[in-house]
């Protein structure tokens, strides 16, 4: 990062922080990729709190069923 904002062109010796609008870009990427990541783990922990879900109300309701023909 810190050698693409120094760059200036080819075989030419770098200038420190000549080039401010790059520096925007890799801030701007970097926060876009880490909402992302953030975004899929989320969504990951999210599927697997449904599908512990649905399989809790299944057993329970095999739990009820169970009990009512006990009684029965």
């Amino acid at each position: 990062m810190y050698n693409d904002i120094d760059a200036v062109d080819v075989d030419m010796q770098p200038i420190r922080n000549y080039n401010q609008a790059k520096l925007v870009y890799f801030i701007s990427f970097l926060l876009l990729i880490s909402f992302f990541v953030i975004n899929m783990f989320v969504g990951v922990v999210i599927e697997n709190f449904h599908k512990c879900r649905a399989e809790q109300e299944r057993e329970e309701k095999a739990r009820r069923t169970a009990k009512h023909a006990k009684k029965d």
